[in-house]
């Protein structure tokens, strides 16, 4: 560590985002929200490390206005350290001379090669792993390094306890120092949209996800949909999102013939969603904590998922949501079944699940996370 702690200076805090094919995405907005803030009310020192994507990307360039240093680098891959991912930058680490780092990885092993690399450097760091990718399987030289990263943190965050649980599982390590921390979402804490009756009496369920099946399930979805049974039920299913599947998925609505389905592409304005829609469907593969649960049920809506990463962690199955055992077409229909024999119930459901929510996820996760990692540096 350097001497700038007990001397008076900042802190010196360095983020690294291991997120590579896309600009931006959900898994940055904890770890980038934050950066600004600490800028911002001038709590330290910040420097960031991302990987470069081509054009502009609206949140990086807020971070370097709050005198964040951001480094935008094109990414190399690793052949033998662990599974294809990004190689960590030396002269990053050797500029900033942190006294902490924290790097936010979209899966549980996306970071080890930078773990590794702090570790060997003597470097305080912290992890956070926003998903866990079910069905991931490592080679022991490959779990080993990986455990040794997680063992020697200063701290590792993950988004559920599903991700802590099923982290330790596939790598058998205890993970000792470890917390569950909250990302922020994109409705108000206290988002209160209005009920609306079912249109013509037809119920209207949203699905908030990326359009990207080998992780969110939409294939599933879909193919749970074309029942005949689903296909005549007055019951309409919107997604929203877009992603590398968009084109298949609209290609297997028009092949189905799936009326009751419809594509709306992306808003910026998640609350309105819930203005007219009554229930959250999300038949996820894996997950870590998924912001769409949230939201929905912050705004008074009940999910339907299936039971991977946190999904069924802030909802009680038959109560405030549904949940689907595991994401198979089989099983998402007899939740999906479960959920239109309650239909009528969904507006009382989703008050409780308003309630539920509200008491376990805190009114400003920013603020909780900035006070946890400067924490660390006590």
């Amino acid at each position: 560590m350097t001497d700038s702690i007990g001397g008076g200076a900042k802190p010196r805090i360095a983020f690294i985002s291991t997120m590579h094919g896309s600009g931006w995405g959900g898994s940055e907005e904890l770890w980038s929200r934050t950066a600004l803030r600490l800028a911002r009310e001038n709590r330290a020192d910040v420097s960031a490390c991302v990987n470069w994507f081509p054009g502009t990307v609206r949140q990086l360039d807020e971070l370097e206005a709050a005198g964040v240093r951001v480094e935008r680098v094109k990414s190399q891959r690793l052949r033998h350290v662990l599974m294809n991912r990004v190689l960590p930058r030396k002269p990053f680490l050797e500029r900033v001379r942190p006294d902490l780092v924290i790097i936010s990885q979209g899966a549980h092993f996306d970071g080890a090669a930078w773990m590794l690399e702090c570790a060997n450097r003597k470097l305080r760091y912290a992890p956070i792993a926003h998903c866990f990718v079910e069905g991931h399987s490592f080679a022991d030289t490959h779990a080993e390094p990986l455990r040794r990263g997680y063992e020697e943190a200063a701290m590792n965050y993950f988004v559920s306890e599903a991700n802590l649980r099923d982290t330790r599982r596939q790598i058998a390590a205890p993970i000792t120092r470890a917390k569950v921390i909250r990302n922020p979402c994109n409705v108000s804490f206290a988002a209160n949209p209005p009920w609306a009756e079912p249109r013509d009496g037809v119920f209207r369920l949203a699905s908030v996800a990326r359009l990207e099946t080998v992780v969110k399930g939409h294939d599933i979805l879909l193919d749970t949909l074309r029942a005949p049974k689903w296909k005549a039920r007055p019951l309409h299913v919107t997604l929203y999102g877009a992603g590398p599947n968009e084109r298949t998925l609209k290609q297997f609505k028009e092949l189905h013939g799936l009326e009751n389905v419809t594509f709306a592409g992306t808003t910026s304005n998640v609350e309105n969603i819930w203005r007219e829609h009554h229930a959250l469907i999300l038949t996820s593969r894996w997950e870590g904590l998924p912001l769409s649960v949230v939201e929905a049920m912050l705004c008074g809506r009940i999910c339907i998922v299936t039971d991977v990463g946190g999904n069924a962690e802030l909802l009680t199955d038959n109560e405030t949501g549904f949940v689907a055992a595991a994401p198979k077409t089989a099983l998402v229909d007899e939740a999906l079944e479960r959920a239109w024999q309650s239909r009528d119930s969904w507006q009382a459901m989703g008050e409780q699940a308003a309630r539920q929510v509200r008491g376990q996820i805190p009114a400003e996760p920013i603020g909780v996370f900035m006070e946890e990692i400067l924490s660390l540096l006590a």
